[in-house]
């Protein structure tokens, strides 16, 4: 043998394992690839790039089960790594887990977006509270409408910080098919004899008898528990829930969308927004502005979308010639800007994080249209305005005693009044929220919600007896 030959074969004896696991995933060996990405993170165990190609060539061999594993274990260390979470939503939609226990199980249901927000907290209030498994259920559409496998992270993240496991059922009959057997809890943050909600209406519709069927009131102005106009004209005023139970935010008399067959149902718990920790205001990052423009009061016939984007995109290039800032937020299940293909507004920026991960807190003030996320707003301690269009007036008779701005110019005056006195507008909000009646004090929340569970997980323990 030559001597030049010598490095060569040096490198190929000396190679290191991660090294051989990249050769054989280039000539697509999938089976020794991760064989020596194993070695590898057996000694490096904090090499996320690793951990995702462990996961593609194990998904690759057909180990979808490890696979999943690995990429579960990228996601402990970078949870929000967009690639990855694509990598992880595309395996799920091919091979979605099944895995769900057999003992008496509290299950939450995810089926739209912004399920995860409202039920996030009772998720881990339930795991802090209550020895039983713990279950997240998800629907095959929330899948669909999670293009960018930015939820599914957040519902692994919760699975990682509780213990619950997940799963993915495609359709309701085999969610049902699932629950065969069992007994337990079943929460919904969407529920509803509407369109939007057919998935776990039907879920709740075919249940086994052993479980107790558990709604909550998803936002302020909510369908079947508080209309505005436009949803009354959508929807019309007899919405019906197949649920045991109505966690609702406040009394009877002031959820007037409510029938009256329902009411019976309804268990006053308040909002699980009240339950999120919050720090104290501190201000110092601009303005946020909260587009809803999804919602029924944003028809295509009325002009108030394009009015909105109109005073958006105006005063977003007056503050950026000023070199301020204003930050811009979509609505999960709406996304209007990005599924529409549409820049932001000059000078805006973009926060598309889910509200819970969003220090609410470090803004000066927020705007929105009449939305849920006011509420939010102003229980961090925000000065907030109701965004409204002069020419197309929307119902914002839930809001009364609110701030109130229609164009640039009243916005612009909103924003300096905010930073010269903020405690005048914290004022205002403050007797607002005391005439709403709705529940928002943290500990009774959490205590109601604690109540209506043990009831309901005693239910179990009786019908299992």
């Amino acid at each position: 043998m030559s001597l030049s030959a010598w490095p060569r074969l040096l490198r190929r004896w000396f190679r290191s394992a991660r090294d051989r696991g990249d050769l054989a995933r280039d000539r697509q060996r999938w089976t020794d690839a991760a064989r020596h990405y194993r070695t590898h993170l057996h000694r490096h165990p904090q090499d996320f790039a690793i951990w995702v190609q462990l996961g593609h060539s194990l998904k690759e061999a057909g180990r979808i089960g490890e696979a999943i594993d690995a990429y579960r274990a990228g996601l402990a260390i970078d949870g929000d790594d967009a690639d990855l979470l694509l990598h992880l939503r595309h395996l799920y939609q091919d091979h979605p887990p099944q895995r769900i226990g057999q003992g008496p199980a509290i299950i939450f249901l995810f089926n739209l977006l912004q399920d995860v927000g409202v039920a996030r907290p009772l998720v881990y209030l339930a795991a802090e509270e209550f020895v039983a498994e713990i279950c997240l259920l998800v629907s095959g559409e929330f899948l669909e409408r999670d293009t960018t496998g930015l939820w599914i992270g957040e519902l692994e993240r919760m699975c990682r910080d509780t213990g619950a496991t997940l799963t993915i059922q495609p359709t309701p009959e085999r969610a049902c098919g699932c629950l065969q057997g069992r007994s337990g809890v079943l929460i919904a943050a969407s529920e509803s004899n509407l369109e939007p909600h057919r998935y776990t209406h039907a879920l709740f519709r075919s249940a086994p008898a052993g479980f107790t069927r558990i709604t909550l009131q998803h936002g302020f102005e909510c369908v079947g528990f508080l209309h505005n106009r436009d949803q009354s004209a959508a929807y019309g005023d007899h919405v019906f829930f197949a649920a045991d139970v109505l966690c609702g935010w406040a009394e009877a008399e002031a959820l007037t969308a409510m029938s009256a067959t329902e009411r019976a149902k309804l268990r006053v718990t308040g909002p699980t927004l009240a339950l999120h920790e919050r720090a104290g205001r501190a201000g110092g990052n601009g303005g946020l502005v909260c587009e809803n423009l999804h919602s029924v009061r944003f028809g295509a016939a009325n002009g108030r979308r394009d009015a909105f984007m109109e005073d958006v995109a105006a005063v977003s290039a007056i503050l950026a010639e000023r070199g301020e800032a204003l930050t811009l937020r979509a609505h999960p299940g709406g996304r209007y800007f990005a599924e529409h293909g549409l820049a932001p507004p000059r000078g805006a920026r973009t926060e598309n994080r889910p509200l819970y991960k969003v220090d609410l807190a470090g803004f000066d003030y927020g705007i929105s249209a009449p939305s849920t996320v006011l509420l939010d707003m102003m229980l961090a301690g925000l000065p907030v305005a109701v965004w409204n269009d002069p020419e197309s007036p929307i119902d914002v008779s839930h809001y009364v005693g609110l701030h109130q701005v229609a164009g640039a110019d009243e916005w612009l005056a909103f924003q300096q009044a905010v930073l010269q006195d903020p405690d005048a507008f914290l004022r205002q909000q403050a007797d607002f929220l005391g005439r709403t009646g709705l529940l928002l004090d943290p500990t009774t929340v959490r205590t109601r919600f604690i109540s209506v569970l043990t009831e309901a997980c005693n239910l179990i323990t009786a019908r299992d007896q």
